[in-house]
């Protein structure tokens, strides 16, 4: 390195901020330690990197300390995959971070708010998004890697994308990035009091934006938009969640499109009247924003100029603008790797440029932000994302002949042979996949000496800590959704109804019960018992003149379901019994067989369908357990 580039090099490095060693990966070259901005021709020192030279790394969970890998469906509208964490979709390999989309089949049940049910969900192809959310950002500055694009330059199917977002955002999670998502923008006026949910015109969040209702129905009550939703955040400074995409790159989807990539700033406010229509450059009548700047083989990208953002019953929508410049592409950035590079600088004098190899293919001013809608260059603390992505009509074939082909647009599944007519070169069969995005570093360099340039997802003047641990469960790592509690109104009314039902169950079975055990039945052995009646007190003077103790005897009538039983078990025995008379001696056995008209005065009736006394003797002691309940309840104590 030669003299004045290396005492270049130790001076950025004793003027900036000293960055935390875990954020600088050892395996980055000396020489690629400090850039040269291509904007504003200044040395700017290396404070994040990461060459993804060891192989075989994961990034589930929190397996790794810069990256996470999301496992979730893409929730945006057409979206085919859905994001795995595994090592199938995204690892290192060959000193170079590999993602991967692959034709397996993904399935989850979860509850469709819509139909109000449990249903199941499927996607046919899995791929990957690698974010550094919550771990590593940066405000201001330039980032460069370098990456071969997956697929070829004519099969189209695939959506490969390097961005940023802002870090008060979570990406595909959409209760983190409504009325967040892309605000950059600090002044209070009519607009950002209504439809900025952190504005300049509140010194709490806007809680009209995030009613309740409109929430996940697992949230926890305690981090409800109304409640501590301003935790850690600047009164009356407007926050957002601006994007910046580094690339977006496309294979040939139509006769007339080559390979391209597109750069984009997205930010709200946007322009609300007059806007140019998707797919055809601005007329003299339309507004757009002035001032663009456009490299060789670069123009203005005319496919998509924004969305009106906002929840889909609310009234309070807004613009997103997409300042955007589409690039062409070749062979060479599908079929090894390209140098992009995006150079940011927050503040009133502020840009975002894009290069790709040292060339300039898009840049944004702020003054060109300023004179349209007030909107700023992102300052927010923003974080990398890499994702490749499959969506039912970017990068499909078009014009699809809905003609011949039934599939065009809806049946996109590789597998299956009634889609092959609608279908890029790429998937037909599924013969390109898997097909692999492949990083050989990411590298982000700051300016020492200026003080918005900033390392880290929360910093002083604009944190997101305090606001994220204060909503956490907007945060929460994706899981299908569960069925709904009830209301609590429905859920004591249920708990209410079914306790009368339980005690008059239990009311109506034990009387019913009760009288079964406990009841005097008039019946002859040999037939079937009458319908049950209670025993009448005025019966134990009957039965007190027989001999023995009343409250005995009277026990012992109500032994007279299982005697019954028992005694009906044995009648079939009575035959063996000899024609002689047995006396019985036990009061209260004697007692239930006169009860019975089985004695008359302590003597077993003759003949073959008279109980046994030995019969009768068991049942009685069967049903010993009953004396205890039944009693009292037969006869008044002075019977």
């Amino acid at each position: 390195m030669p003299l004045p580039r290396l005492l270049a090099v130790v001076a950025a490095a004793a003027l900036l901020r000293p960055a935390r060693p875990k954020f600088i990966d050892r395996a980055t070259p000396a020489e690629n330690r400090i850039t040269k901005s291509l904007s504003l021709a200044k040395d700017y020192a290396l404070v994040f990197s990461d060459e993804f030279e060891t192989d075989g790394r994961r990034f589930d969970g929190n397996s790794d300390l810069h990256w996470q890998a999301l496992r979730k469906p893409d929730d945006a509208m057409g979206a085919l995959h859905y994001y795995n964490d595994s090592t199938d979709e995204v690892t290192t390999l060959d000193g170079k971070l590999v993602l991967r989309a692959n034709a397996k089949v993904a399935q989850w049940r979860e509850w469709n708010k819509h139909r109000r049910k449990m249903e199941d969900f499927r996607r046919n192809y899995t791929t990957a998004m690698l974010t550094s959310w919550n771990r590593v950002c940066f405000t201001g500055g330039i980032l460069e890697l370098s990456a071969q694009l997956p697929g070829g330059a004519h099969d189209g199917g695939l959506w490969p994308a390097a961005w940023l977002l802002g870090n008060l955002a979570r990406p595909t999670y959409p209760s983190t990035t409504e009325y967040v998502w892309p605000w950059s923008y600090d002044t209070c006026d009519a607009i950002s009091e209504h439809e900025q949910l952190i504005s300049a015109c509140h010194d709490d969040p806007n809680s009209a934006l995030r009613p309740q209702h409109a929430l996940s129905p697992s949230l926890n009550p305690s981090t409800s938009p109304t409640k501590n939703r301003g935790d850690g955040l600047k009164r009356k400074t407007g926050r957002g969640a601006p994007e910046i995409d580094i690339f977006e790159a496309l294979a040939s989807w139509t006769p007339d499109s080559p390979p391209n990539m597109t750069a984009t700033l997205t930010v709200a406010p946007g322009i609300a009247a007059n806007r140019p229509h998707n797919g055809a450059l601005p007329n003299a009548t339309q507004d757009w924003y002035d001032g663009l700047e456009f490299g060789a083989g670069s123009e203005l990208n005319k496919e998509w100029y924004g969305s009106r953002s906002g929840t889909a019953r609310d009234k309070h929508k807004y613009w997103a603008d997409s300042i955007s410049g589409r690039h062409v592409l070749g062979d060479d950035e599908f079929n090894g790797q390209a140098l992009f590079r995006v150079e940011w600088e927050p503040g009133a004098e502020g840009f975002v440029r894009w290069y790709l190899n040292s060339k300039l293919v898009f840049g944004v001013r702020a003054d060109s932000l300023r004179n349209k809608t007030g909107a700023l260059i992102p300052n927010e603390p923003m974080q990398i994302i890499l994702n490749i992505a499959m969506n039912n009509f970017w990068a499909q074939p078009q014009p699809c002949d809905t003609a011949t082909c039934g599939a065009c647009f809806a049946c996109l599944d590789c597998k299956n042979p009634d889609c092959q007519c609608a279908l890029p070169p790429l998937l037909k069969n599924c013969a390109g996949l898997p097909a692999e995005m492949k990083i050989d570093f990411i590298r982000v360099f700051q300016d020492p000496g200026n003080d918005q340039h900033t390392l880290g997802c929360s910093p002083d003047y604009y944190p997101t800590e305090g606001y994220i641990a204060a909503n956490k469960d907007l945060y929460r790592d994706w899981a299908p959704r569960r069925r709904p509690p009830l209301n609590v109104f429905f859920v004591v009314l249920y708990w209410c109804i079914f306790a009368v039902v339980c005690i008059f169950v239990c009311a109506v079975g034990g009387a019913y019960a009760f009288r079964s055990l406990c009841s005097d039945y008039d019946w002859v052995p040999g037939q079937q018992p009458k319908s049950p009646m209670r025993f009448a007190a005025s019966s134990a003077a009957a039965l007190t003149r027989l001999g023995g103790s009343s409250r005995a005897e009277i026990d012992t009538t109500a032994m007279a379901p299982m005697a019954r039983w028992g005694a009906a078990w044995a009648s079939t025995a009575a035959k063996a019994i000899p024609d002689t008379a047995t006396r019985i001696t036990e009061p209260s056995l004697r007692t239930m067989m006169i009860r019975r008209g089985w004695t008359r005065r302590g003597r077993i009736y003759r003949g073959p369908t008279k109980a046994p006394a030995t019969a009768l003797r068991t049942s009685a002691t069967v049903t010993q357990a009953l004396q205890t309940l039944c009693l009292g309840a037969m006869i008044s104590p002075e019977a």
